[in-house]
């Protein structure tokens, strides 16, 4: 029962220094030997590499919404196309489903390097 009590009384405190802001002290909540973590870094600390990598989104955001648009159209207007079947084995629709999914996925992996290149290049530009 004394356990019980005590880890209520920690998470109270931990709380409590959450609530009142002493808890971005650094260490306050660390253990020996932990160390800090680095604070993250702020969007207003770098303008520049927001707004590139915000356009960047956008145009693949453009591409996307570009592709679906297609699906949405071919399977509004010309149903007959979409239930055309592949040599695959499914019908159209069904793999342009599919590649769609796994074309958001991709342009995600891309947006990642992109924004990386991105930040890279603006940080050799701070350097100058």
């Amino acid at each position: 029962m004394a356990s019980v009590v005590n880890v209520a009384a920690l998470n109270l405190a931990v709380n409590d220094a959450v609530l009142d802001g002493s808890a971005a002290q650094p260490g306050l909540l660390s253990s020996v030997g932990m160390k800090d973590l680095p604070e993250k870094p702020r969007a207003e600390d770098h303008p520049d590499l927001t707004s590139l990598n915000a356009r960047t989104g956008l145009v693949l955001f453009a591409l996307y919404s570009t592709v679906y648009a297609v699906f949405v159209g071919l399977s509004a207007f010309s149903p007959e196309s979409m239930g055309q079947p592949t040599p695959l084995g499914p019908n159209v629709a069904i793999l342009y489903g599919f590649g769609l999914i796994l074309g958001a996925f991709l342009l995600a992996l891309v947006y990642m390097f992109l924004c990386q290149r991105n930040a890279e290049r603006v940080a050799r530009e701070e350097q100058k």
